[in-house]
C-alpha cells in the first residue's frame, strides 16, 4: 500500500475514533446526570458506576488506537526510504481495521 493512502486511511480512522470519544462523552454526561438524580431519590447507583467503569474502558481503548495510528504516521512520516514507508503502510493497513473493530457507535447507547 502506498503511504498517503495508508496515511490518509489512519487519519480518518483517527476522525472515526475522535467521534468515538465524543459519543462517550455524552453519555457519561447523561450517566452522571441520572445519577444524581437517583441519589436525590435514594435509588440504587450502582448500575450507573457499572456503566462509567465501562465507558472509561473504552475510552482508554480509544486513546490507546489514537495514539497507535499517531505513531504510525509519524513513523510513515519519518522512514527513510520510500520501501520502509511502504512497509510500514502495510503494517498500518493491518491494523487499520482492528482500531474500530471492539467500538462500534451502538455499542455505546445499547448498553444502558
Amino acid at each position: 500500500m502506498p503511504p498517503l493512502i495508508a496515511i490518509t486511511e489512519l487519519k480518518a480512522n483517527i476522525q472515526a475514533l475522535n467521534e468515538h470519544r465524543l459519543a462517550i462523552e455524552a453519555e457519561a454526561s447523561d450517566i452522571v446526570a441520572s445519577m444524581r438524580q437517583s441519589l436525590a431519590a435514594g435509588a440504587d447507583t450502582s448500575a450507573h458506576r457499572t456503566r462509567m467503569t465501562e465507558l472509561k474502558r473504552m475510552d482508554s481503548e480509544l486513546m490507546e488506537s489514537l495514539n497507535t495510528a499517531n505513531e504510525q504516521i509519524n513513523a510513515i512520516h519519518s522512514a527513510a526510504t520510500k520501501a520502509d514507508a511502504q512497509n510500514i503502510a502495510e503494517a498500518a493497513r493491518t491494523s487499520i481495521a482492528d482500531i474500530l473493530k471492539p467500538l462500534e457507535i451502538g455499542e455505546l447507547h445499547d448498553n444502558q
